[in-house]
């Protein structure tokens, strides 16, 4: 399990790395912007399947952690 948050912590990193490189980025440049929303989504996507099964399930069985956990899903 531990294996896993650490997946999860290296997938904030980059998505965040990748959140500021858009912020930097210049929408005169749309090729580079397309590119890194790609990018974006691609990191994204997998983290939050992964998110739902393996982290939110339990959460919703705590009664004190449900409703962060029905926000977070």
């Amino acid at each position: 399990m531990n294996e896993f948050f650490q997946m999860l912590k290296k997938d904030h990193v980059e998505v965040k790395g990748i959140l500021g490189q858009l912020k930097e980025s210049k929408e005169s440049a749309p090729k580079k912007r397309e590119d890194l929303f790609q990018k974006l989504r691609e990191e994204l996507v997998p983290h939050m399947k992964a998110e739902e099964s393996a982290f939110y399930p339990p959460l919703m069985e705590k009664k004190e952690a449900r409703e962060d956990a029905m926000e977070g899903i």
